[in-house]
């Protein structure tokens, strides 16, 4: 029963889409900072759901800071992601940044030589930080109250594999179209 209205293509499009009045809005988290900063219109979304919140790991990114600078306004925010630190834990800190605008600032920055120490450097430049040992435990301990983690077995009954071949018997032609594409594509 609810309505959507997907806000892609030209400006105008995008300003269309959002302005219809729907009960969801549906935008690419390319167009985030558009919207909030370009687009002319209120930011006026009270819910706001992130589908691969990992594109956000980013503190420095222009979709990041947009999205911080009206996050005091969302009243609830949701976060999707199948690899929350794919380069590490150092990765949560933007991404719960803006899920949850205190705690992640405190681990990160406030308490991060708690968690981490100096690894990449040059002098007293500091390239990458990497976990002390207990970090992992303590730091997921520590966003557990805002956060769900499910392993596909928890949710996911695929069932046994069947494994089905079947031989093809191919024209001359049909041999010929074939390594032709397969040339085009650089696998012959």
């Amino acid at each position: 029963h609810l309505t959507f209205a997907v806000a892609v293509g030209t400006p105008a499009e995008r300003k269309a889409a959002v302005l219809a009045g729907a009960d969801i809005t549906i935008i690419n988290r390319e167009n985030v900072q558009w919207l909030i900063e370009n687009s002319g219109l209120a930011f006026d979304f009270d819910t706001v759901v992130i589908d691969e919140l990992s594109s956000f790991k980013n503190h420095q990114s222009k979709r990041f800071k947009a999205l911080l600078k009206v996050r005091p306004r969302i009243k609830r925010i949701i976060g999707l992601t199948g690899t929350p630190s794919s380069n590490g834990l150092m990765d949560l800190w933007a991404e719960f940044r803006l899920l949850d605008m205190a705690s992640a600032w405190q681990i990160y920055h406030t308490d991060r030589n708690n968690y981490f120490m100096p690894d990449k450097r040059n002098g007293q430049i500091i390239y990458s930080y990497k976990p002390l040992p207990y970090a992992e435990d303590a730091i997921y301990k520590q966003i557990s109250d805002i956060t769900i983690s499910m392993k596909s077995t928890d949710y996911l009954q695929i069932p046994e594999l069947i494994s089905s071949q079947y031989e093809v018997q191919l024209s001359e032609d049909e041999k010929t179209a074939v390594g032709k594409a397969m040339q085009r594509m650089g696998n012959a």
